[in-house]
């Protein structure tokens, strides 16, 4: 994921951390990659999906490009964030079929008649 952002041209990747963010605090904060600098921000206390991002108020611009770190799939992501800027949008999000989705976890059930 680093790699590709920095290919694309973006400068200043941050880093969400939650769970175990001292690890990629040490690891990451303050390096480069490619042209691109690292920052890290660690979550203060679990505050459940997307708590880090909650944790960035005022440390991060407020037109963004938000990336789950452990989902990857080849995209051309300045072409996405010229196309939010074109369509006016307060979100856009790019998703990608994969054959067995198993592995992820589901947020609804399909209703059942009685």
């Amino acid at each position: 994921m680093l790699g590709q952002l920095a290919r694309q041209a973006f400068d200043d990747i941050v880093l969400l951390a939650g769970h175990l963010g001292d690890v990629v605090r040490a690891r990451y904060d303050g390096r480069s990659f490619g042209a691109a600098r690292i920052r890290v921000i660690v979550e203060p206390e679990p505050l459940g999906t997307a708590g880090a991002l909650v944790a960035t108020r005022g440390d991060v611009a407020p037109r963004l490009l938000l990336v789950n770190g452990d989902t990857f799939f080849d995209i051309d992501l300045r072409a996405l964030c010229a196309y939010s800027d074109r369509a006016d949008c307060e979100a856009l999000i790019a998703l990608h079929r994969v054959p067995d989705a198993s592995r992820y976890a589901r947020s609804c059930s399909k209703a059942t008649a009685s």
